[in-house]
């Protein structure tokens, strides 16, 4: 499991609005409807944008398996 901090660090590396649509998305757990309110953004670009997030965190782990792990274990499906 990784630290509270390593994960913000993961995370601070990303492009910005990839990092917003992760963060508001699966740590503020707004839906994508939110998000995509709250970015100013079509809920498609939302949804690439978290997408593209994830796999990059994933590459930076080094983990193929990150991106699925992540999302089932904020309970949705993957």
């Amino acid at each position: 499991m990784l630290s509270a901090e390593t994960a913000q660090a993961l995370v601070a590396r990303l492009p910005q609005a990839q990092a917003e649509a992760v963060l508001l998305r699966h740590v503020v757990r707004l839906d994508e409807p939110a998000v995509a309110r709250v970015m100013r953004r079509p809920v498609l670009v939302v949804r690439v944008l978290k997408r593209r997030g994830l796999r990059s965190l994933a590459r930076l782990l080094d983990t193929s398996d990150v991106t699925h792990h992540v999302v089932r274990t904020l309970g949705e499906p993957g």
